[in-house]
């Protein structure tokens, strides 16, 4: 496995309001086009994708409500 690590940012939006979109994984395959979600899986904190030939998953590995999420 390979791991990405990005920079801490910061977001002008409330963080309750932050948190809670970027923590719902099924709130995530509603921005998929149609014709690709039968290409994605969503099971808990993960969400699991084919692309290109590639099979790619991203899963949340931390949360701390409204304050952090690690990816």
């Amino acid at each position: 496995m390979t791991e990405y690590r990005s920079k801490t940012v910061s977001v002008n939006m409330p963080a309750v309001e932050l948190f809670n979109r970027i923590t719902d994984i099924q709130g995530m395959l509603a921005a998929v086009p149609q014709d690709y979600r039968n290409a994605v899986q969503v099971s808990g904190d993960t969400v699991a994708f084919s692309y290109a030939g590639f099979n790619l998953a991203i899963r949340i590995s931390e949360k701390t409500p409204f304050t952090r999420v690690a990816y």
